[in-house]
């Protein structure tokens, strides 16, 4: 078995970024991550997507909604269609628009990577807001105020469509074992984990737990783990926190193995990006 090997793809420097595309299958993609939330509306056709140890099928009108550090790939079959809207949301944009009413990313905090699948009036105003954001593409004078309120307004509706009572969309796990652990391994990932304390924990051996690991989801545990840590702090320093701070408040045990590990999945120091914030 060929095991796939997890990455991270895509930047985003602008507050969002958005898609409308349309095509018949898509090449095998591995295991990837993103720093910025993701949205997929699939208008046609049918694919599936694997999100942290679950798969979905998905059926026409499903959002796909991937918070920023969730490994995930779609799964479409040669000869499908697949034609979906794909939107790209900073993790600093809905914090800069958010107020002591509303947090905007608990839209992606609640989820943790799920499938969405809206109905009625719903349905009908997302669609909406999509094609709005399909048409408004382009420079005219207020087109960026007028996106950003898209944007906006997408994540509201979602929001409330999950808060309230909705069409369940159960994923299947692709392994029972593994979804524990990396349900385990997110509800812990400040403290002190490490893989023979996983193992010892699920009764499990820690090379044959390794092996399923990264089998399922593209990341060595160690991998998976690290990145979730560096995630957290570089939005807990874009938040305006102490770099030395972040370093333990993440799980590492000192600053420099903390600082070596940021620079190289960022390609900055921690210390670098805390001076950016600032400016």
């Amino acid at each position: 078995m060929q095991i796939p090997v997890y990455e991270k793809r895509g930047y985003l420097n602008e507050d969002y970024r958005f898609f409308a595309i349309s095509a018949k299958g898509l090449p095998k993609m591995n295991y990837h991550y993103h720093e910025f939330h993701k949205l997929l509306f699939l208008r046609d056709g049918s694919a599936g997507y694997s999100i942290e140890g679950r798969h979905y099928d998905l059926e026409r009108n499903d959002i796909v909604i991937i918070p920023a550090g969730c490994v995930h790939r779609p799964e479409v079959e040669e000869d499908n269609m697949y034609s979906r809207y794909v939107l790209y949301v900073s993790p600093s944009f809905l914090k800069t628009h958010s107020t002591e009413q509303t947090e905007l990313e608990s839209l992606f905090h609640m989820s943790g990577g799920s499938v969405a699948r809206t109905a009625g009036d719903t349905l009908g105003r997302l669609k909406h807001l999509f094609r709005e954001l399909e048409d408004n593409e382009g420079g005219s004078f207020g087109n960026d105020v007028l996106t950003s309120g898209i944007v906006l307004q997408i994540t509201v509706l979602l929001t409330r469509w999950m808060r309230g009572p909705k069409i369940s969309v159960e994923g299947i796990a692709n392994d029972k074992k593994i979804l524990s652990i990396l349900q385990y391994i997110n509800e812990n990932i400040h403290t002190d984990l490490s893989i023979d304390s996983i193992a010892d924990e699920f009764y499990i051996s820690k090379f044959h737990m390794m092996r399923r690991f990264r089998e399922e989801t593209g990341y060595t545990v160690h991998s998976y783990i690290t990145n979730k840590r560096l995630i957290n702090a570089k939005q807990l320093i874009a938040d305006g926190e102490a770099a030395t701070e972040v370093c333990y408040k993440c799980g590492f045990r000192d600053y420099s193995t903390f600082s070596r590990a940021y620079k190289k999945l960022f390609d900055e120091s921690p210390a670098g990006r805390r001076k950016k914030e600032k400016e």
